[in-house]
């Protein structure tokens, strides 16, 4: 019996268990531990994503130089000793003298061929460096030579000048394709998407499927149409919002939003929470939550809810945890809510968008990534934009890593420019970030000659006061409603913007008296809150009614009458305040009739949009009254009016 002292003790009193002597292996052979060792690298040496798409290429490369070398050996007259050392470059044992030569007809095949882009390059030069660094230990890693007296290859073939090359010769072909030149063209980086791009991207894809028609479903053919542009509206919102690569987006299940979510009083805020599980680079990263935007064209809690709403509506049924939010649409328009959209789709989805919207530019799987971050650093209005520690920490980058060429190359390139050498104001982009030092600093006597100048030349030449603007029926965004009779005026720059709806047809033509002095109402609206127009079609006293009871599930409405506060008074009074009203009054006249159609009808038919039914109403029960600001009007408050068909009622009604 041996007794046990010191910490061993101690650990075994407190224990109660007597402490097991790990016992020593035995040496394993030296090709056990060359064998462990290769194992080892194999597990842990790469992510497996990355082991998985490395072992594709090589495997694909070896298939070609089968091909390549069976069509060579059909051929009359060949050098069978050359064809069988080519044969051999991709051999497992070592590389020979036309390792670099076979690698090269592999790129060529896959990158001009096939016309595929310098990722692809990178990929098959990176999968192949990697085959041939990790033979024979260090014997074939560093710079590649060939030595024609031993026949022995020192370093590397992926490494030779003649890949090298090569690799400069596809990120050439890439920047042509794209438009680029010169430094752009030989880029590492995905070009990044700008708000302007993004916007004309979201006015062409609502002119071709406008918001208002997805409440029709239409034939088979319309249908693939209406899944494909509501799908890539939210797909590109929420890309530009949350700043994912491509394949975390088409990776997001049900089970990764939350979209009941409501701040805390008095404004009850609606946002959305999302759980991005499988974010490169995150291993231990929370929940973290999506901000409601201003900008249209990156409104993702509108987008998103809407094709939500289309998605279930398409499937018959909610969406369960497992389901993918952007899934597999066949070619006849079936939906696989358990498969997730592929990269290939994506990408050509981006494409086609790109090029129906004519912007100009190639984009790829980053392009919503890097054009995110830059807005959020660079672009967006000044008391708008985040420091670089919020942008670190929502693009998931660790400190110092790679977001500076997100951020910092477009950054230098802006400020070294010199495009505007001829403007009378340009700013200093030498000094401070974006020249926004200039903002500051006080008006010198040329700038006040300048200002003076172009007040004189307005007093001498005023313009008219009426114009004519065409104008379109965009879906009222998440951000801000107002009145029908107010025309669409959005600055896709800048996430301060206001968005006014109009209900006049996209081919027709509004006048207006234009506002002097333009109030500012930034302060007004609450994201995300809106009551969609019903205009002067015959039967909107239903839909009045329906949104008063039911909602707008295809916008996100929530009913009327279950509103707090917050969304209809106070700031909000002349936003929805009206509007609601409207609602309420006529949903409370149709229950005084029993809910009986056609007596309404029979009251009411004849009146033409929703506020000549409310005025009937009112006449026909005089206790009724109408809310009236102390202030006026909104349009009264605004100073201008409108000419057209629209009712005559303010920003609040209809």
């Amino acid at each position: 019996m041996t007794k046990s002292t010191g910490k061993k003790a101690k650990a075994a009193a407190v224990g109660g268990l007597e402490k097991k002597t790990r016992s020593r292996a035995a040496t394993a052979s030296l090709e056990d531990l060359k064998q462990a060792t290769a194992a080892g690298r194999a597990q842990y040496g790469r992510p497996a994503r990355t082991r998985k798409t490395y072992d594709g290429y090589i495997q694909r490369g070896k298939k070609f130089l089968e091909d390549v070398i069976a069509q060579h050996r059909a051929k009359e007259g060949t050098n069978q000793t050359e064809t069988d050392e080519l044969a051999k470059a991709f051999n497992d044992s070592k590389p020979n003298k036309y390792s670099a030569i076979a690698l090269e007809l592999f790129l060529t095949q896959k990158c001009l061929t096939e016309d595929n882009g310098i990722s692809t390059a990178e990929g098959i030069r990176g999968a192949f460096s990697d085959y041939w660094e990790n033979m024979a230990g260090d014997k074939y890693r560093g710079e590649y030579s060939y030595d024609e007296t031993t026949s022995t290859v020192h370093g590397c073939p992926a490494k030779s000048s003649t890949i090298q090359t090569f690799i400069k010769l596809i990120k050439a072909k890439s920047g042509a394709k794209s438009g680029a030149k010169g430094a752009a063209a030989t880029r590492h980086h995905a070009e990044a998407m700008k708000i302007e791009d993004l916007a004309a991207i979201m006015q062409w894809s609502e002119d071709e499927v406008p918001p208002e028609s997805l409440a029709n479903r239409g034939g088979a053919v319309d249908l693939k149409i209406q899944l494909k542009h509501t799908m890539m509206r939210a797909f590109l919102a929420s890309g530009y919002t949350l700043w994912t690569r491509n394949f975390e987006l088409c990776g997001l299940q049900k089970h990764d939003i939350d979209l009941t979510c409501r701040g805390e009083g008095p404004l009850h805020l609606p946002y959305i929470r999302v759980h991005l599980e499988n974010r490169k680079g995150w291993q231990n990263k929370q929940g973290w939550d999506g901000p409601l935007e201003s900008v249209y064209e990156m409104d993702m809690f509108t987008h998103l809810q809407r094709w939500i709403s289309i998605l279930e509506r398409e499937l018959g049924r909610e969406l369960v945890s497992d389901d993918y939010l952007f899934p597999y649409i066949g070619p006849n328009g079936l939906i696989n809510p358990k498969q997730a959209m592929s990269h290939e789709v994506v990408q050509s989805l981006l494409s086609e968008f790109g090029k129906g919207a004519g912007v100009q530019g190639y984009f790829t799987t980053h392009s919503l990534r890097r054009g995110g971050a830059q807005y959020r650093l660079m672009y967006a209005p000044l008391v708008e934009r985040w420091a670089l520690s919020v942008i670190r920490w929502w693009g998931g980058w660790a400190e110092g890593e790679q977001e500076t060429k997100y951020l910092v190359d477009s950054l230098q390139s802006y400020e070294r420019g010199h495009g505007n050498a001829l403007c009378p104001t340009q700013l200093d982009m030498s000094k401070t970030s974006m020249g926004n030092g200039d903002l500051l600093r006080a008006p010198t006597l040329h700038d006040i000659r300048i200002l003076f100048e172009g007040l004189s030349n307005s007093l001498q030449n005023p313009p008219t006061n009426r114009i004519s603007l065409p104008t379109r029926q965009p879906i009222i965004p998440s951000s801000l409603s107002y009145a029908d009779s107010i025309v669409t005026t959005t600055f896709a720059a800048a996430s301060s913007s206001r968005s006014f709806s109009s209900s006049s047809q996209s081919s027709s033509d509004t006048d207006l008296h234009i506002p002097n002095p333009v109030q500012d109402h930034s302060g007004l609206p609450i994201p995300g809150i809106f009551i969609p127009n019903l205009g002067r079609k015959k039967g909107a006293w239903r839909e009045a009614v329906k949104q008063w009871e039911e909602g707008d599930q295809v916008n996100g409405m929530l009913p009327l009458r279950d509103w707090p506060d917050a969304w209809f008074k106070g700031l909000m009074r002349t936003v929805t305040g009206t509007k609601r009203h409207q609602r309420k009054i006529i949903a409370e006249e149709y229950e005084r009739l029993n809910r009986d159609d056609a007596a309404f009808e029979a009251l009411y038919n004849k009146h033409k949009g929703v506020s000549a039914i409310v005025r009937a109403i009112q006449q026909r029960n005089p206790h009724i009254k109408n809310r009236r600001s102390k202030n006026g009007t909104p349009k009264e408050r605004l100073g201008c009016s409108v000419d057209g068909d629209n009712d005559d009622e303010g920003a609040g009604n209809e």
